[in-house]
């Protein structure tokens, strides 16, 4: 919404309509010398407290874990899509929401992987789209088929704070098999 002296410009709720509504705003609605105090403090974070019996310091620490949960509810929400849009019943939706928060967790645990090695932390989107982004194709057939993998140096980043073996570019199907425990050939039928 734009607001231009006291007139309001707002789109109209009628669906398919493009004209705008005018509206003029009451003195009294619209307290211009709250919005100016305000203005003054932009830019400053401000905690309001009753607890006289904290220091400085132990204000701001419980306001970082504070911001802390508030960034694991939105990367719940917005990344790993915990609300259960699709499922109906109640077990699907907490079975839904249960592994949300397991993907969370086993998000956090790689951040503080790398955070302990000194390295960049990967934010939650930039790792989910390394995870995801993989993919092998298979060239020839039976043991002596060759796989080709594509895989990012973030992966194997990962891969390698989890202990895994890495990956290589291009490995024997039997080699595939020994180091992932899966069977690329079983998902292909």
């Amino acid at each position: 919404m734009d607001v231009l002296h006291g007139i309001q410009l707002r789109q109209s709720l009628e669906p398919g309509r493009r004209h705008r509504l005018l509206e003029h705003w009451h003195a009294s609605s619209f307290a211009m010398a709250k919005v100016e105090a305000d203005a003054a403090f932009d830019g400053y974070y401000a905690i309001v407290t009753d607890r006289e019996d904290l220091t400085s310091s132990d204000e701001t620490r419980m306001y970082r874990d504070q911001w802390g949960i508030e960034e694991s509810f939105r990367t719940l929400k917005s990344d790993l899509e915990a609300r259960p849009e699709r499922v109906w019943s109640a077990p699907l939706s907490l079975g839904h929401f249960t592994l949300c928060y397991l993907d969370l967790c086993v998000i956090r645990y790689l951040q503080y992987l790398m955070a302990k090695e000194g390295g960049e932390v990967m934010s939650t989107e930039w790792m989910m789209k390394a995870i995801d982004e993989p993919a092998a194709t298979i060239i020839g057939e039976h043991d002596n088929a060759v796989l080709g993998a594509s895989v990012t140096n973030d992966y194997l980043a990962i891969a390698r704070l989890l202990g895994r073996p890495p990956i290589e570019k291009t490995m024997y199907v039997p080699h595939f098999k020994a180091l992932t425990r899966l069977n690329p050939k079983d998902d292909i039928k």
